[in-house]
């Protein structure tokens, strides 16, 4: 390799970290964690609703006061706020069976205290923790509060046809694919290392395979499901149907899922590809994206490729370095005979950008996991929150254009990596598979995902990075709205704690969840004494 070459590729990894960390991640369970730098501050004495779940099930509950064990639960927080969160206990369930133990004490704690709805993450009863991963704060650590832990609902099993296989709610994507792997099967799953089952599934997800399956939500065929009241249920399209419909993109305000059933398929190499290149090629990367999104929605013969996966634009900045970076991820699920760039793509309006660096090759499914996963590692400080509006030139440029002033904004945040994600969702797919929560039914226009991630080191800059990202989604719908192009869509994987998905899935979805949570939860268990996740908003005496 020649010396021009190797500087070449030299300054292309060092903007890999700034363009790749956060993206894709955010749907997720936790990935190998670096060790608490140190101990929580302050540990929370044990509360008298602690205590009684230590009793009832001692082997499942970890008490605020067992502190080796206790700070090891800790760690498999992705996110460093929320390893600073000192909850007054983890209920890590063996079986169902402890589960409906633990939930029926819960409620009757419920009941007794009369816990209102939180808003911060210091109030409410208790909070579901499946992975860990998501950075918001409240919506799975809970100060003084109980932290159900899933982690140890692990299990794999498949149907004697292998058409079907049922996936515990513990297990991230990762470990689905390498038991799929030898047996030549792949589902409709995450698309990097971190991401879990559960949170991905409930709040919507998207997959290598939406352009054939739609959303992951809309992909599951039963749930095993425990209820406020501790029963155990299986919500299917004939058992349960109201819950079965209401749990595709629901969040967790019907019960706590333990496991999902989801299809089982042929599985082959794919080809996939990250291309590189340098901040100034972004006005031309942003005006590809439209055009592929305008295009493939079109209607015109050869226009969409179910085949071809959703891109994902990226751009990114480094405070440390002070440089910019673009980077856009390309799939094809059947890769051509030939190895090389599919002919969909080259004909595509990314095919003709110059790229610095590209990663083209065939590879599995779990390679290209591996592949789009982010090296930012686990323990640090990060935030996200997401918009959507509709394909549209000026808004895509606005949206870049106030990640710029975002990255200045926080150009003196040490160790600061800041990143806008683009992705199209076409109505060619965004229907398909069985209906969801989501609110986009009646839609019929190409829309864009756009989500600000920031990373950073250091705990006196939190406040100015809030300020940061909130201001960037401010910025963007501000645009749209000028621009006619707001759509309320906000896709639930990527969203901050202050943001409201479920309001944007349209008044009618509303209601539906809401009539289905007083069914079935007439206490609102989940609505008030459960605070993590996305709430519905509903009053009760």
């Amino acid at each position: 390799m020649s010396s021009h070459n190797t500087l070449a590729v030299a300054a292309a990894t060092i903007l890999l970290v700034a363009v790749t960390m956060g993206i894709l991640r955010r749907d997720q369970s936790c990935n190998a964690p670096t060790r608490l730098t140190q101990a929580p501050k302050e540990l929370p004495q044990p509360t008298k609703i602690a205590l009684d779940l230590k009793a009832a099930l001692p082997e499942a509950v970890t008490l605020s006061s067992e502190a080796g064990a206790f700070n090891k639960i800790t760690e498999s927080y992705w996110a460093r706020q929320n390893r600073e969160v000192s909850p007054a206990c983890y209920v890590q369930p063996r079986s169902v069976e402890q589960l409906q133990k633990a939930m029926k004490l819960l409620k009757q704690e419920y009941i007794d205290t009369k816990h209102a709805k939180g808003q911060g993450n210091d109030k409410g009863l208790f909070v579901v923790k499946g992975g860990g991963a998501s950075p918001a704060l409240g919506l799975n650590n809970l100060n003084s509060g109980i932290v159900i832990d899933l982690a140890h609902f692990r299990d794999i099993t498949y149907a004697d046809d292998y058409s079907h296989v049922t996936v515990g709610c513990g297990l991230k994507w990762k470990d689905l694919y390498e038991d799929l792997e030898p047996k030549t099967l792949t589902v409709a799953g995450g698309r990097t290392v971190p991401v879990g089952v559960a949170g991905l599934t409930l709040q919507g997800g998207m997959s290598f395979y939406s352009p054939v399956r739609g959303f992951v939500c809309s992909t599951v065929t039963e749930y095993n499901i425990v209820l406020a009241d501790g029963s155990a249920v299986v919500a299917s399209e004939t058992s349960y149907p109201d819950l079965w419909r209401a749990l595709k993109g629901g969040s967790n305000n019907f019960g706590i899922v333990t496991s999902f059933t989801i299809p089982c398929f042929p599985s082959s190499d794919m080809w996939f590809t990250c291309n590189y290149t340098s901040g100034f090629q972004a006005p031309s990367l942003v005006k590809a994206f439209h055009d592929y999104a305008r295009e493939a929605s079109s209607g015109k013969p050869a226009a969409f490729d179910k085949n071809a996966t959703i891109p994902i634009t990226c751009f990114g900045y480094t405070s440390d370095l002070g440089v910019h970076a673009t980077a856009n991820y390309l799939g094809y699920t059947v890769p051509p005979k030939d190895k090389k760039w599919p002919a969909y793509w080259k004909k595509s309006p990314f095919g003709s950008l110059w790229n610095l660096w590209s990663t083209a090759k065939v590879q599995s499914l779990l390679s290209a996991v591996a592949e789009q996963s982010e090296p930012s590692p686990p323990g640090t400080y990060t935030i996200f929150a997401v918009t959507t509006f509709k394909n549209d030139l000026d808004t895509l440029m606005a949206a870049y254009a106030a990640y710029r002033e975002a990255s200045a904004a926080g150009r003196r945040v040490k160790g600061m990596v800041l990143s806008l994600a683009l992705q199209p969702i076409l109505p060619q797919w965004y229907k398909n598979g069985q209906p969801n929560v989501l609110g986009l039914e009646k839609c019929n226009e190409p829309l864009v995902v756009a989500e600000i991630t920031i990373k950073w080191d250091k705990t006196e800059h939190t406040q100015l990075v809030q300020s940061i990202c909130r201001q960037f989604i401010e910025r963007v719908d501000k645009d749209a709205e000028a621009n006619q192009t707001a759509h309320p869509f906000r896709f639930a994987n990527y969203c901050a704690e202050w943001q409201d998905p479920m309001k944007g899935y349209g008044e009618e979805n509303l209601q539906f969840m809401r009539t289905v949570s007083r069914k079935y939860d007439p206490e609102g268990v989940f609505q008030r004494a459960c605070i993590g996740g996305f709430k519905l908003g509903m009053d009760y005496e």
